[in-house]
C-alpha cells in the first residue's frame, strides 16, 4: 500500500451515525476490508466520504463509500472490475450490498 492509500484510510471520517449505521446492519468488521479494497484496486483515489443513504420511495438503506478517481478511463474501468469481484470474494452478502462504493471518474 502506498503513502497515498494509508492517507486515504487516515482521512476518512467516521461520525457517530455511521458507527451507529453500521452497528445496526451488522457491517462495522466490512467496512475496515472494503476501505483496503478501495486503496488496493485503485491507483488514484482522492477525497473519500463516508454516509448513510436511504431511498426515500423503497426505505432502502446503504453505507455509501464516496471517493474519486483519476487515470486514463480504461484503466480506472478495469480498477473498478478489479474492486467488485474482491469485494464479492471477502464481504458475504448480504453485507456486501450494504456498502456501496461511489465513485467519481476524472480524467488526468
Amino acid at each position: 500500500m502506498d503513502a497515498s492509500a494509508r492517507s486515504l484510510t487516515k482521512s476518512i471520517k467516521m461520525t457517530k451515525e455511521v458507527k451507529n449505521f453500521c452497528r445496526r446492519f451488522g457491517i462495522t468488521r466490512y467496512v475496515p476490508v472494503v476501505f483496503h479494497l478501495v486503496e488496493e484496486s485503485f491507483l488514484c483515489v482522492a477525497r473519500p466520504e463516508i454516509y448513510p443513504e436511504c431511498d426515500p420511495e423503497t426505505g432502502e438503506e446503504w453505507l455509501v463509500i464516496r471517493v474519486t478517481v483519476k487515470g486514463p478511463l480504461e484503466e480506472v474501468l478495469d480498477q473498478y472490475r478489479e474492486y467488485t469481484k474482491k469485494k464479492v470474494e471477502k464481504v458475504p452478502f448480504p453485507h456486501r450490498d450494504a456498502i456501496r462504493l461511489m465513485h467519481f471518474y476524472r480524467s488526468e
